[in-house]
């Protein structure tokens, strides 16, 4: 066995583990594995966890957008200049957009990626996600 010792370095803080959840190897973005599940594949995350993990920018355009936290609010609209600044966004790089949508069993959830289908509005995030990954953003914390 070897007495090597790996120190992280300055620029990186993998060895300290995710800031967010305190796990080494992050498991936050880990899909249920559980066949049984009804979120069998996914990747369940709470609005904290998504915001700490994907870093959704302000809506630039409109300084009273829902989803406000007091200093600007991350939700952009489905139409008009708001949408236009999204779809040039996702011409980027379309691993950035998320859709607020109305959910199948009446909740309200944030899905990785475009959706038309009960869209109620659009995010934009500094980090993309991966598209190999399905990820849900739970914004009700009591709902399983």
């Amino acid at each position: 066995m070897s007495d090597t010792v790996i120190e992280p370095c300055d620029e990186c803080s993998f060895l300290d583990g995710c800031d967010f959840c305190g796990n080494e190897l992050c498991s936050c973005l880990d899909p249920d594995i559980n066949p049984d599940s009804p979120n069998y594949g996914l990747v369940m995350l709470t609005m904290e966890e998504w915001e700490h993990h994907f870093k959704p920018i302000k809506n630039h355009l409109d300084e009273n957008a829902s989803f406000n936290d007091g200093s600007g609010g991350l939700m952009f609209e489905t139409y008009g200049a708001e949408y236009d600044s999204v779809a040039a966004a996702g011409a980027e790089n379309p691993n950035k957009i998320w859709t607020l949508v109305d959910g199948e069993d009446g909740e309200t959830i944030i899905i990785n990626g475009w959706a038309m289908v009960n869209r109620i509005g659009y995010f934009i995030t500094e980090v993309p996600y991966d598209d190999m990954l399905d990820i849900v953003v739970c914004l009700d914390p009591d709902r399983d």
